[in-house]
């Protein structure tokens, strides 16, 4: 099994024409606001933790 990161899951969707979700990445709870605005609803908030 590869182990991709978000990022180049979406690369490969892309090439492959395949649907992918609006999104952005936030430092601050007030980024999120900001690009949840500009989105729309619904929005979805995603946690990521680099950990190993």
């Amino acid at each position: 099994m590869a182990r991709l990161n978000e990022h180049e899951g979406k690369a490969l969707f892309k090439i492959a024409k395949m649907p992918i979700p609006q999104g952005d990445v936030a430092k601050t709870p007030e980024e999120a606001r900001k690009i949840a605005e500009k989105i729309g609803k619904p929005v979805v908030i995603k946690v990521q933790i680099w950990t190993g």
